[in-house]
């Protein structure tokens, strides 16, 4: 080991050798061997659920939380290439982390980056755990905790199970969605990646980010089908606003009692910022699905 490094190695081996620090005086050789089966990979092994991991028989509880140990550390040895320098120069070690985080789950996880003007990373978090096949994700909630968060910028990432990163229809549209959302509060969304078993693709370097962003804009909106429409609901707020003349919040109330909030009432708003903030990210949108499945 110390001479030839983890490459000389194969993966039932480097396996072994960790279960045998695990289990002492025990020949681990046919366990990692049935684990390497079970799982495929010394990488799916050590992503495995612990659950999973104890149904192999011969691997109690001990052994599978001193692989879950080597995953975390793993883990850590890889997100600190990642921490406190640019992400968006540095791609290559944001994709290894990410595989190595991902790559082998068996339901969809997404996780957004939150990134400061830099680019450099804040905050790493798992937005939802999802099926084999579907995760949900709230528009709202990855632009409220960006804003939170102080974040100039973000990346949505998600596996798929399945093996093949390909884009769904849903996850273009889910990152079309987050881009406009984001937009309105001057949050740039810089990549949606999918990882898969043994590559990934950058929505970004697809151009499908771009592409989409009209499309999904749109589709943000209320629908009202009228900008007269839309006039009249701005021109009313203000109305009230003056009259009412109490509180900067009154209004609001009053103007949300009507029904006549959308994305399209917020666009409008964008100079007032306590009228934007609180429509968008306190109240609910009647006329909108809010949560998103992406597959």
């Amino acid at each position: 080991m110390l001479d030839g490094g983890a490459e000389a190695f194969l993966d039932h081996e480097l396996l072994e050798y960790m279960l045998g620090l695990a289990l002492p005086r025990i020949d681990t050789k046919p366990l990692a061997k049935a684990l390497i089966a079970e799982f495929g990979s010394f990488a799916a092994v050590i992503a495995a659920e612990p659950q999973a991991l104890v149904r192999v028989q011969g691997l109690g509880e001990g052994a599978a939380a001193a692989l879950k140990f080597v995953q975390a550390a793993a883990l850590r040895s890889l997100k600190a290439a990642i921490v406190g320098r640019p992400v968006i120069g540095g791609f290559q070690p944001l994709i290894d982390y990410l595989h190595a985080a991902q790559s082998h789950g068996i339901n969809e996880q997404v996780r957004v980056l939150y990134l400061n003007a830099k680019n450099i990373l804040i905050r790493d978090e798992v937005l939802s755990d999802g099926t084999i096949n579907e995760a949900s994700v709230h528009v709202r909630e990855v632009v409220r905790r960006a804003l939170e968060l102080g974040a100039a910028g973000l990346i949505l990432v998600h596996n798929h199970p399945s093996g093949d990163p390909t884009p769904s229809r849903a996850d273009i549209v889910l990152t079309g969605e987050v881009v406009a959302a984001a937009k309105l509060f001057d949050v740039a969304v810089h990549d949606h990646v999918i990882v898969g078993h043994v590559g990934h693709v950058s929505l970004r370097e697809q151009g499908l980010i771009g592409r989409y962003q009209n499309h999904s804009t749109h589709a943000l909106s209320h629908k009202v089908g009228q900008q007269s429409r839309r006039d009249t609901n701005v021109g009313l707020f203000f109305l009230i606003s003056l009259t009412t003349a109490v509180t900067r919040i009154a209004p609001l109330r009053y103007f949300l009692e009507f029904g006549l909030y959308d994305f399209d009432t917020i666009r409008l708003l964008r100079s007032n910022e306590v009228a934007m903030s609180f429509l968008f990210l306190s109240v609910p949108f009647k006329d909108r699905r809010e949560e998103i499945y992406i597959h």
